[in-house]
């Protein structure tokens, strides 16, 4: 995975249509990338750690209504009667 791989270049240099190339520690110009490239990269990175387990589908699980049935029924944060013993009527 590209994400997780010890060797990072020490600088990149850009070229004037819009590639990048990686520029090593000793100063050697690697072959040059595109946006198109880097986005395969990513879209493989993303699958390994989907194949992993590190990524998953999110489950909203949060009510879209409650019922307290102890005090009335609870509309918009508000019951039905109000509160006992804090001032409040």
């Amino acid at each position: 995975m590209a994400a997780l791989n010890d060797e990072r270049p020490r600088a990149w240099l850009q070229y004037e249509d819009g590639s990048w190339a990686p520029v090593a520690e000793d100063g050697w110009i690697g072959p040059s990338i595109t946006v198109e490239d880097l986005l395969t990269v990513a879209r493989q990175d993303l699958d390994a750690l989907e194949a992993a387990g590190f990524l998953t589908e999110i489950i909203d699980v949060e009510p879209l209504s409650v019922v307290d049935v102890e005090g009335g029924t609870q509309q918009e944060g508000r019951t039905d009667q109000p509160a006992l013993g804090c001032g409040l009527s």
